[in-house]
């Protein structure tokens, strides 16, 4: 699994890894950071507070990708699964 390959080789770090999901590229630009620096976009709470209407619950945002996208888990039926979320002009 993806989550699998980024723990496994990347752990946190800001590797630019590229994974093919078979409909389009996943760039990983940077790991969201876990600390107390609240009002800065890099920083997990910044995300959750900002997007979690949109992710939904039972998530948790991870990476940054890209092109404008942020990278979460979400648990489905108990196992998780990484979805990715763009925003800005083209959010899906």
């Amino acid at each position: 699994s993806i989550l699998k390959e980024i723990f496994l080789n990347y752990n946190g770090g800001s590797p630019g890894v590229e994974f093919d999901n078979g409909d389009y590229n996943i760039s990983i630009s940077s790991f969201y950071n876990v600390n107390e620096e609240h009002k800065y976009c890099s920083n997990i709470w910044h995300v959750i507070n900002h997007f979690s209407q949109y992710l939904g619950p039972d998530t948790l945002p991870f990476a940054e990708e890209i092109n404008e996208s942020i990278l979460y888990l979400k648990w489905v039926e108990g196992h998780s699964q990484v979805w990715l979320f763009r925003y800005g002009i083209d959010m899906v």
